[in-house]
Parts: C-alpha cells; sequence; structure tokens
C-alpha cells in the first residue's frame, strides 16, 4: 500500500486530518494525503500551511482554539504519545485547573528522545514536558 494518496495531494483528505486536530498535521498525514515533501514546502513558502516545528504543521486559516498548544505539543511527541497530568484533567473537564506547561507521557523507550524526560506516569511510560509550539 502507497503511503500518498493516487493522483496528487488531496486537500481534502488534509482538511478531515487537520480539522481532528485543531487545524494541525503531521507530515505523515500530509503524506498520506498525496502531500510529498515539495508540496509541503510550496504550500509552506505561499503562506497556506505554517510550520509549528519539525514533522508538525498547521493550516493558516483554521480559527484558533484555546488548547491547541496542547494538540500540538501531543501531536509533536508522536503516535504513541498521550496527553497527561493537568493537561488531561482540563480536556476531560475534570478538574478546575490551568495547566503551567503541557505535560506528555510517552513510552519509556522514547525516554532520551527530548529534554525533560522524568518521572513516569506508569511502568512502561516516560514523562516529558513538551515546549510550546512556535509561531
Amino acid at each position: 500500500m502507497s503511503d500518498t494518496a493516487p493522483g496528487g495531494p488531496d486537500h481534502v483528505c488534509l482538511f478531515d486530518a487537520a480539522s481532528k486536530q485543531h487545524g494541525y498535521f503531521t507530515t505523515a498525514q500530509a503524506h498520506r494525503c498525496g502531500f510529498d515533501w515539495r508540496g509541503l514546502h510550496y504550500h509552506t513558502a505561499r503562506g497556506r500551511f505554517v510550520r509549528a516545528r519539525r514533522g508538525l504543521y498547521r493550516l493558516r486559516d483554521y480559527p484558533t482554539s484555546p488548547r491547541e498548544e496542547v494538540v500540538a505539543a501531543w501531536l509533536a511527541a508522536g503516535p504513541d504519545a498521550a496527553v497527561s497530568h493537568e493537561n488531561a484533567l482540563d480536556l476531560l473537564e475534570l478538574a478546575d485547573v490551568t495547566p503551567e506547561r503541557v505535560h506528555v507521557t510517552v513510552p519509556r523507550s522514547r525516554r532520551g528522545a527530548g529534554a525533560g524526560a522524568g518521572a513516569g506516569a506508569g511502568r512502561d511510560a516516560a514523562h516529558r514536558r513538551a515546549p510550546a509550539p512556535a509561531g
């Protein structure tokens, strides 16, 4: 199975993926929708996409939301990551907290994959504080 859509970029496919993630999408999602590296560069250079950080983009015209920095950090941490700590409570509306940082939990095997790795949220997980997206 190919990792790109047949016949070129599918903007609807990309919008569908990004709209479930506050306007953000990963390079892997873009590739599955038929955007190659040249296409990502082209649309970024023309301002249609905004590069949030390595491997993560945002649709420029997608409306902003109050928690999009959490979504950006979660997507940047990878498909096996989970929003954790106060951020999870906030997203699920289980507590009246205003998190000061974005907390993401990743598998312990990825513990060395960035600064801020520390005490895990579980036996097979490592906690990582993610920086806010650039931009």
